[in-house]
């Protein structure tokens, strides 16, 4: 009997939809592979992928290795981490044998389960590598779109989607030691709130810079308040103020001057 035959044949039948979905990362990035995976505590997977030969090589394994130990860094709601240079492991190997390589995988924790989305390019493509590191926004939002695509799959956790794992390990995320980038900065005399538009320098003050920090982090004015301490008045007050010196009026392009200026 084939190991996981239903999942097989269910991926079967939906790979012409995902190879159509994923079509413009081909066109627009060169990424030639794309995978989308449920990993349950109990050994339940879901796997959805543009190369259903993979697929089906990956159905039939009989293990649960799911993560890379290597660089992770905070992106939106997930981590991110680039693959290393050569494959190691069975699951690396999987796709290394398929002519995919040169990664880079998000990773969500849930309670129950854990979410892992891969885009690789083919061994060839080493400069995929500064368009993950450019463009990782952009494959957020891919993820975002490719989620609601196949709702059904992902959210409904249909019978004949699921394979099965004789035995399984949970994503182990192990957090590198980040160095203290705001001493550094200090130790190198960089202050916080100093920057320039058209060549002309502006200086907030820190409690301006808190507040605006908060905000990019999508924190309502009274929850900003609630966490400084302030008054919602007074937290109005110190974000009209860099208003006042930008020139800029509105909320979203207050947080997009935090990311390109501001941001550590």
């Amino acid at each position: 009997m084939i190991t996981n035959k239903l999942a097989i044949d269910r991926h079967y039948n939906l790979n012409r939809q995902i190879e159509d979905f994923c079509a413009p990362l081909k066109k627009y990035f060169g990424i030639d592979f794309f995978s989308y995976m449920q990993v349950y505590d109990n050994g339940d997977y879901l796997l959805l992928s543009n190369n259903h030969n993979f697929a089906v090589d990956y159905f039939k394994l009989e293990f649960g290795e799911m993560f890379i130990k290597d660089q992770i860094s905070s992106n939106m709601n997930y981590k991110l981490f680039l693959w290393p240079k050569y494959p190691n492991g069975k699951m690396m190997n999987t796709y290394s044998s398929h002519g995919i390589w040169h990664g880079l995988t998000f990773v969500d924790i849930e309670d129950g389960y854990s979410e892992g989305v891969s885009f690789l390019a083919n061994k060839e493509n080493y400069n995929i590598i500064s368009y993950y590191l450019k463009y990782s926004n952009i494959l957020s939002l891919f993820i975002k779109e490719f989620k609601k695509k196949f709702s059904y799959e992902i959210y409904n956790n249909a019978v004949n989607s699921l394979a099965k794992f004789k035995s399984v390990g949970k994503f182990n995320i192990n957090e590198p030691k980040y160095p203290d980038t705001k001493n550094f900065l200090g130790e190198i005399g960089y202050i916080a709130g100093e920057f320039e538009i058209n060549g002309n320098p502006i200086r907030i003050t820190q409690s301006s810079f808190e507040c605006l920090e908060l905000l990019s982090q999508g924190n309502s004015l009274k929850q900003i308040a609630q966490l400084t301490n302030r008054s919602p008045r007074t937290v109005e007050v110190l974000l009209n103020r860099i208003k006042d010196k930008t020139g800029i009026r509105f909320k979203s392009d207050l947080i997009k001057l935090f990311k390109e200026k501001l941001y550590l």
